[in-house]
């Protein structure tokens, strides 16, 4: 009976979104008001000393940056496609903040076989892309926070003729729970079409992210990729982050895709940091 049903990953994180939600709304109704604990759940991201970045994870947060302010974020990738291939990518992320609740976005991922990265590998988004971010809810003691995130392909390096015709869109639901002090959980659920196809399917993923102390932050992560036309791609990473003051980041993380003939290993190393400083 149940022989050709799938389980889309869109109805897992708006049903884990709804049940938190409500759940929390439930308890703030029935119990008396208590005050925000401001100093392990900042009411803005960008009042706590620490940087936030969107890489190298896969998973995208909820924190946006403030008006008049820029982040860079720097990655170099390694990833072995297959037992005879390996790419080595580049990936540069500007982040621009607009206003208190909104960030405009530019990205570049570039480098060796290039063609086969973007077809193959998990991590792969767009060769050139620009968007936006916007924050709808901030993450409460009870209550999940919430972004969008959309992404145009700007087929300006495309490097092949037939490639340039490809404007390929990216939207995404960003959600952050804080499950305490020192653990948070993020989800993404998005929508997107592959940088020089014309197929279409859904992306998601799940990370939790355990803060250390005020220098190391660790993270876990499942992301895959879902379509009708091509196998869908699973992956596990894990990684590091360390801060060097309140506005420099470096990072390190390593992963592979899993349930797949022909695992695809990557490791990512990177430098982050804050303008103005």
């Amino acid at each position: 009976m149940f022989r050709h049903f799938k389980l889309n990953p869109a109805i897992i994180i708006l049903v884990l979104l709804n049940t938190t939600y409500f759940t929390g709304f439930a308890q703030e109704t029935l119990q008396s008001p208590e005050p925000l604990r401001t100093d392990t759940f900042p009411v803005n991201d960008f009042d706590a000393r620490d940087i936030k970045t969107d890489g190298p994870m896969q998973t995208i947060g909820i924190s946006t940056m403030r008006r008049g302010f820029a982040q860079v974020e720097l990655s170099a990738m390694y990833s072995q496609l297959n037992t005879t291939t390996s790419a080595i990518t580049g990936q540069a992320l500007v982040r621009l903040g607009i206003s208190s609740w909104l960030e405009a976005r530019l990205m570049l991922q570039e480098g060796s076989q290039r063609l086969k990265f973007f077809d193959q590998a998990p991590q792969s988004i767009f060769p050139f892309s620009t968007g936006f971010k916007a924050k709808i809810l901030e993450a409460r003691l009870r209550r999940p926070g919430i972004a969008f995130v959309g992404q145009l392909q700007l087929p300006v390096n495309s490097h092949i003729k037939e490639n340039s015709t490809y404007w390929s869109p990216l939207l995404r639901l960003c959600i952050k729970e804080n499950l305490s002090s020192k653990f948070n959980l993020q989800m993404n659920v998005g929508f997107m079409q592959q940088a020089f196809s014309r197929n279409t399917g859904w992306t998601s993923s799940v990370m939790t992210t355990y803060q250390h102390n005020s220098k190391f932050r660790f993270f876990a992560e499942y992301f895959g990729r879902y379509s009708e036309k091509t196998l869908p791609t699973h992956a596990i990473d894990l990684g590091i982050l360390y801060q060097n003051g309140s506005n420099y980041q470096i990072h390190l993380s390593a992963g592979s895709s899993v349930l797949k003939t022909g695992a695809i290993s990557f490791v990512n190393a990177g430098f982050s940091f804050r303008l103005p400083g």
